[in-house]
């Protein structure tokens, strides 16, 4: 006999309905005692909309996903998509984050 572990391997098997993914362009996400709950979702076209305020653009968004994770995992998500990150980014150049100056919404009449 010997008295080395056994192996250990895992396999991820994709179902048919979601082989092809899911297209998302924003991402939303908040937290409880207990989970961690982030909802992916595709922006629509912006509405000109009023109020008692005046003029404004609304930014709906659908939901395409929601995902559940606790605490823990969380934290192991965060160090995969960074490591995931920095070998797209030497691959393929930096990417260039989104942020509120990307977003130019055309002027209100």
């Amino acid at each position: 006999m010997t008295d080395e572990a056994p192996r250990v391997m895992g396999e991820i098997i994709v179902p048919d309905h979601l082989a092809t993914g899911i297209y998302a362009n924003n991402f939303s996400g908040y937290t409880n005692a207990t989970d961690f709950t982030i909802d992916f979702s595709v922006v629509l076209p912006a509405e000109s909309l009023s109020d008692d305020e005046g003029p404004y653009l609304n930014f709906p968004s659908q939901v395409v996903d929601r995902i559940k994770l606790p605490p823990s995992l969380i934290y192991r998500l965060m160090q995969h998509l960074e490591s995931q990150l920095t070998q797209y980014e030497a691959a393929n150049g930096p990417v260039t984050p989104l942020g509120d100056e990307d977003i130019r919404p055309p002027e209100l009449e």
